[in-house]
């Protein structure tokens, strides 16, 4: 027999407190550049960046002293990585730092906030969001921070998701106004940039190829080649995927499955699909009845198939494909937690 001891409703001890809840380790995003794989975590009130390159150990990029957050909305949108460098959201501007150590370079003005950078495939500019006084738009940044960012696309009441073109000649983004949310009405802007006369890019025009007042669209994505654009529509009712080929104008849906294969997009920066090395494939999330599986599909053949090694987890977040076809994402299941666990599978392309 055991005693109980009866207590009024708020007062009784328990062994979870608000340090214990604080105190637990997140994972945010996880993005390759080559071997090495980054990514963001929680620790408490800190988020930080951590780096590891192949086998050898993973190393704090960031200090104690910064924060990585972004601060656009509800947030998201950390940080991105290329050629070596990451660039990053912290205090409401933009830093660049060097993957391999150093310190942290400032390359936007503190004020405002910012978040979702995207560095030009040349490596010389960052578009990014940036929310000031109300605000929103995209802005562009040269890479070093020695000039003030220019405004690029604005008109709209929100932004988010830009993305290069592989020949650094298109910007794609999604829009919304209100009252809608991201997930309930958004367009799919397709810029078109030219260069003046000191080789700064500009907008010199803009299409809506996808999405309306009523039909939501997510994560643009440019193939390696840059022949065509992936996006995410439910135009149909579910989340699917789809195939816009720049030569002929065609959209061309890659899913079909009663399947969700896209998420609210609450926040920015958010992903569930990734392309292969060689734009033959894409790797993606596909949620049935709650429960998430991961799925490659043959661009070529049409041919769909569960990537192997994943069916002990249900949800995946933040997907993200190397070089060499590595994928790397955030997963869990109701018996695994998201936080410290980064799931990583090589051959994508092998048969699940």
């Amino acid at each position: 027999m055991t005693n109980k001891l009866k207590r009024m409703y708020g007062t009784w001890s328990s062994p979870i407190s608000p340090k214990l809840m604080t105190a637990v380790r997140r994972f945010n995003d996880v993005q390759w550049d080559g071997d090495t794989l980054v990514w963001s975590e929680t620790r408490g009130t800190q988020s930080l960046l951590v780096a590891q390159t192949g086998l050898e150990a993973p190393r704090e990029l960031t200090e104690p002293t910064i924060s990585v957050r972004g601060r656009v909305g509800y947030g998201g949108g950390e940080f991105t990585v290329r050629g070596g460098g990451v660039v990053f959201s912290a205090d409401g501007r933009l830093y660049r730092q060097p993957l391999s150590g150093g310190r942290p370079r400032p390359i936007t003005p503190a004020f405002g906030a910012a978040a979702a950078p995207a560095i030009s495939p040349d490596g010389q500019w960052i578009v990014f969001v940036m929310s000031y006084e109300g605000v929103d738009g995209l802005a562009l940044v040269d890479a070093a921070g020695e000039h003030f960012p220019r405004k690029l696309a604005y008109g709209t009441d929100f932004v988010m998701q830009p993305t290069w073109s592989p020949d650094g000649q298109h910007l794609a983004y999604v829009t919304w106004n209100h009252p809608a949310m991201p997930f309930t009405g958004a367009q799919l802007q397709l810029a078109h940039l030219e260069r003046d006369h000191a080789g700064v890019p500009y907008i010199a025009r803009v299409e809506t190829i996808a999405g309306s007042a009523t039909v939501s669209v997510f994560q643009p994505e440019f193939a390696p080649d840059g022949q065509h654009l992936a996006y995410i529509s439910d135009a149909t009712g579910w989340n699917q995927l789809y195939l816009y080929e720049f030569a002929t104008g065609e959209h061309t849906p890659i899913t079909d499955a009663p399947a969700d294969h896209g998420q609210a997009a609450w926040v920015q920066g958010l992903r569930t699909y990734g392309w292969t090395h060689d734009g033959r494939s894409i790797i993606y999330r596909r949620v049935e009845q709650a429960s998430a599986s991961l799925w490659r599909v043959d661009l070529r053949t049409a041919r769909r198939e569960r990537v192997r090694g994943t069916e002990h987890y249900t949800h995946f977040d933040q997907i993200s494909v190397s070089s060499d076809d590595a994928i790397a994402t955030i997963a869990s299941s109701s018996t695994i937690p998201a936080r410290g666990q980064l799931w990583r599978c090589r051959r994508a392309a092998q048969r699940a």
